[in-house]
């Protein structure tokens, strides 16, 4: 089985956080997002992996290069290409069967298996991956009938049947190799939703959806970032151990890199996740829900709760943090 996680825009939504990373490489757990979407397709059955890749590449590239197991292949593209033209850029390396594609900046644990499974039986050009969401109309509602079948994206299609099943598309979506026939014709910089979607739709082509039920976060705004962050911490010991790997806990709910050093007067409360090389003095209040990213350090008298740590950040003594992400110094 194959995928491409597309990973190639600038972040805008995640300034200043992208000025210094591309948005795949923000941390989630003191962990690229980027490698918990990877070990989750790799988990999944998934044996090559297309990257596209734009803003920063080269640290992209570099983080990658860490990875064993599954093939993966970088697609730079020079201008941004757009979720369609990126797709039909990677064509070749994506094979002759059905494929995975999923957004790089959402966090969602989906069973891919299972969404590849019902693409395959129905048939489809492609199948999305669609939950109910209290905002989705603002996200670009997506109406199905009765079989599943997509009868309007956004209100781009304007269609009179009526709808028995609604959502939001969560970035995640199966696509059968006989799309990039109806790619439009001439065009190498297109979306795959407006631009492909859409048009097939109004033909008549089927375009399924699959009710998703987990969890969800947008990860491309700062305040999604740290609220992703947050929410992954509470569920750290049962979805996410692998942010655990060299870790102690010392007290229930509290994980400390083994290479962290903490002033023993110092006060911890859960949840809270600190990382490696880190130094947070004495007289000092970590948590709840607090992440400390490499290198960080804390001062005498500070006191964190509900925020998220930058790698290389510093938090001054006397300082007060509540529900911010902490970014490090900028040089000069």
């Amino acid at each position: 089985m194959r995928a491409m996680v597309l990973a190639a825009g600038l972040g805008t939504r995640l300034r200043p956080l992208t000025d210094l990373l591309p948005k795949p490489l923000a941390p989630l757990l003191n962990r690229p997002l980027i490698d918990w979407v990877l070990d989750d397709l790799e988990s999944a059955g998934v044996t090559r992996c297309v990257i596209n890749a734009h803003h920063l590449p080269e640290l992209l590239s570099e983080q990658l290069a860490q990875r064993r197991g599954m093939q993966i292949e970088i697609s730079r593209e020079s201008q941004i290409l757009g979720t369609g033209g990126g797709l039909l850029k990677a064509r070749a390396a994506l094979g002759s069967e059905p494929f995975i594609v999923q957004n790089s900046d959402c966090l969602l644990r989906p069973d891919y298996n299972r969404l590849y499974k019902f693409h395959c039986q129905s048939r489809a050009l492609a199948t999305l991956l669609i939950m109910r969401h209290p905002q989705q109309r603002s996200y670009g509602e997506v109406r199905t009938d009765v079989a599943g079948r997509v009868i309007d994206i956004a209100g781009l299609i304007g269609s009179s049947v009526e709808s028995a099943q609604s959502g939001m598309f969560v970035g995640v979506h199966v696509l059968s190799p006989q799309i990039f026939d109806h790619a439009p014709a001439g065009k190498t910089v297109f979306g795959v939703v407006r631009d492909l979607y859409v048009p097939l739709i109004k033909r008549g082509a089927l375009i399924q959806a699959m009710l998703y039920e987990g969890e969800f976060v947008d990860v491309g705004t700062i305040e999604g970032f740290v609220v992703a962050n947050l929410w992954a911490l509470e569920q750290i010991d049962r979805l996410y151990t692998r942010a655990l790997e060299d870790h102690r806990s010392p007290q229930p709910g509290v994980y400390l890199h083994r290479s962290a050093r903490i002033d023993p007067a110092a006060e911890l409360r859960p949840p809270l996740l600190i990382g490696a090389q880190c130094t947070v003095e004495g007289n000092t209040r970590i948590g709840p829900r607090v992440v400390i990213g490499q290198g960080s350090a804390v001062e005498p008298g500070a006191r964190i709760e509900h925020a998220v740590m930058l790698p290389q950040s510093r938090v001054p003594g006397g300082r007060l943090i509540n529900s911010q992400l902490i970014m490090p110094a900028k040089e000069g």
